[in-house]
């Protein structure tokens, strides 16, 4: 679903929803045929089918497959935070060659989005929350917490935090270096109903009910974007 995202807005040049009123973009024909870019991946082998990764895998991530660890999968389409996960996944033949590669260019613009890979909130029932702001500012903005996080949940966003980081010997290269990739490049921005659970969830999703019956189904973007759409709606996109 991310993946074809990227595709419509490289392609477009427009947000996949408006980040404020979660608007949706896109018309269904637009959308239709994001979903056939997707399949004539899959048709031309340049990605695995459900079918067959679900055969081989079960559920597993992609970076716990038998396919990625022996070297059998030529890249991955991830979020930054995740290269290292990915090199430490390979087999001792294949790990010398992981390399972080270039954003895909699908059309005249620089289409995808970044996010935050992990946020922490103080709750409005919280018994203490002057002692759990102390201990979110010591963890992302503190010299001494601050060098423990490191990068493992992605490049800090605080300018202090990652200075600590950095001094600290604490920031992955390979996390850095796929982060100042993605931020050189995307350029649109995430709607906040896009992750609702009842469209990324696994098994349940809508996201997976659309891929999964165009695969198992060999269904095209026309037969399945009224399940993504009514989706959408459900949990409160505004689909025009």
């Amino acid at each position: 679903m991310i993946l074809m995202v990227f595709y419509l807005e490289s392609k477009y040049g427009k947000d996949w929803a408006d980040p404020t009123t979660s608007t949706l973009n896109y018309t269904a024909d637009e959308i239709a045929e994001g979903i056939d870019f997707i399949k004539s991946l899959v048709d031309g082998h340049v990605i695995m089918s459900l079918p067959t990764y679900y055969g081989s895998n079960g559920d597993n991530a992609a970076h716990q497959s038998t396919e990625w660890i022996t070297g059998k999968l030529a890249g991955c389409f991830e979020w930054d935070s995740s290269a290292t996960k990915y090199q430490d996944a390979l087999d001792e033949e294949n790990k010398p060659g992981f390399t972080v590669g270039e954003e895909i260019k699908f059309g005249d613009y620089n289409g995808g989005f970044s996010k935050v890979s992990m946020g922490l909130a103080i709750t409005k029932t919280c018994e203490h929350p002057a002692e759990a702001a102390t201990l979110i500012n010591f963890l992302l903005n503190e010299e001494a917490g601050a060098s423990i996080m490191g990068s493992e949940c992605g490049i800090p966003a605080s300018k202090a935090g990652l200075a600590a980081a950095q001094a600290a010997g604490a920031v992955k290269e390979l996390v850095a270096e796929a982060n100042g990739k993605v931020m050189a490049f995307v350029s649109n921005k995430l709607d906040p109903l896009f992750e609702s659970n009842d469209l990324k969830a696994n098994g349940t999703g809508v996201y997976q009910e659309v891929f999964d019956t165009v695969d198992y189904d060999n269904k095209s973007g026309a037969d399945v974007v009224d399940i993504l759409l009514d989706g959408m709606d459900a949990v409160g996109y505004t689909v025009e």
